[in-house]
C-alpha cells in the first residue's frame, strides 16, 4: 500500500515500506509488462487520472483498476497481451511494474519486529497449524529479526503470527484468499469483508511466502485488544460522573442501548462549574485519548 507520508520512489509513488523498497521496483516498461502472457496484480501509472471511457477501455484490453496508490498510480488486474499494451499506452499509461512482496509488508515486519500479543505458539499437524483457538502467549516485547532458523518446535508446535491481510479487491476472500494462506500452513480466524482483508495465523517462517503471493495486497500487525485499555479515558473526560448516581447531578443516565467509539484528542481551559473537579485542579489541561468508550 501507498501512504502520504513515506519516502517517494523513482515513479513518484509514496510506499508505507520506505525509499528502500520503492527503489527496488523492477521492470517500468509498459510494453514489456503488459504483453507478458501472464494474469496478475501489477502496478500502473497514467499520465492523468483516467475518464470512465479510459477505464472501460483498458479493461476491455485487460487492464483493470483496482485500489488507487496516490499520484496517478493504481493496483491492476492485467491479462497480458499484445491489445493490453497497445490499449494501455493510448490511454496515458506511462508506466508499469510488478508488485515486489516487500512493498507488501509493514516496516515493522520488515524489520523483523513482531508485537508480543501477536506471536505465540500453537499446535501443529506436521508443517501446518492445527485449527485450535488455545495458544500460550510470549513476552509482551517485540522480538529481533527472523531468525535463519525452522520455526517448527520440537514438542510439535510451530511459531505463529497473528496479522491483518489485506487482499486485492477482485479476490474472493472466501476461496482464493483461503488458498492462498492455507497453501503456507496458516489459518483465516476471521474474515473483513467491507475492505477484503483477514485476520490470519501463519507460521512465522512462512510470512515472506505469504507476501508473494499474487492475491495479497499489504499485511501489516494487528491492533491490541482494547479490553481494559480505556477504562480511564471516562475518568478524564468526566463522562464517568453522567452515570455515577452518587456524584452531584445525576442525570438517570445506564448507558443501555448506546454504544459508542471516539478518537482524537482536545484541551479543557479553566472553567468555574462542577466539571473542573475532574480537570485536575481545574487548570487547563489537554486530555488526549486515542480510543475512548462511551
Amino acid at each position: 500500500m501507498a501512504k502520504g507520508n513515506s519516502a517517494i520512489c523513482p515513479e513518484g509513488i509514496r510506499w508505507r515500506a520506505g525509499e528502500a523498497v520503492g527503489a527496488a521496483t523492477g521492470q517500468t516498461d509498459v510494453g514489456s509488462v503488459l504483453r507478458a502472457n501472464s494474469s496478475r496484480h501489477t502496478v500502473v501509472q497514467l499520465n492523468e487520472i483516467p475518464t470512465a471511457e479510459k477505464r472501460a477501455a483498458l479493461e476491455a484490453a485487460g487492464v483493470k483498476l483496482l485500489r488507487y496508490l496516490g499520484t496517478n498510480a493504481y493496483f491492476a488486474k492485467v491479462t497480458g497481451s499484445e491489445a493490453a499494451a497497445v490499449v494501455a499506452e493510448a490511454c496515458g499509461v506511462t508506466a508499469a511494474f510488478d508488485i515486489h512482496k516487500d512493498q507488501k509488508l509493514h516496516p515493522m515486519l520488515l524489520r523483523g519486529e513482531f508485537p508480543g500479543y501477536a506471536r505465540f505458539r500453537a499446535p501443529a499437524v506436521g508443517a501446518k497449524l492445527a485449527d485450535e483457538r488455545g495458544r500460550e502467549k510470549e513476552s509482551d516485547q517485540t522480538v529481533g529479526p527472523r531468525p535463519d532458523t525452522p520455526s517448527k518446535e520440537p514438542d510439535g508446535e510451530l511459531k505463529v503470527l497473528a496479522l491483518y491481510v489485506v487482499f486485492h479487491p477482485d479476490v474472493d476472500l472466501g476461496t482464493e484468499a483461503v488458498a492462498a494462506v492455507e497453501r503456507h500452513g496458516g489459518l483465516i480466524r476471521s474474515k473483513m469483508r467491507s475492505i477484503n482483508a483477514a485476520v490470519v495465523w501463519i507460521p512465522r517462517a512462512s510470512l515472506d511466502a505469504l507476501a508473494a503471493e499474487d492475491v495479497v495486497e499489504w499485511i501489516e500487525p494487528p491492533l491490541p485488544r482494547m479490553k481494559g485499555c480505556l477504562d480511564w479515558a471516562r475518568w478524564m473526560t468526566g463522562a464517568a460522573h453522567a452515570y455515577d448516581p452518587n456524584y452531584g447531578d445525576n442525570y438517570n443516565l445506564s448507558g443501555a442501548g448506546l454504544s459508542c467509539l471516539g478518537t482524537g484528542s482536545f484541551a479543557v481551559g479553566p472553567v468555574r462549574s462542577r466539571f473542573k473537579q475532574s480537570i485536575r485542579g481545574g487548570v487547563r489541561s489537554t486530555v488526549r485519548a486515542q480510543f475512548f468508550r462511551c
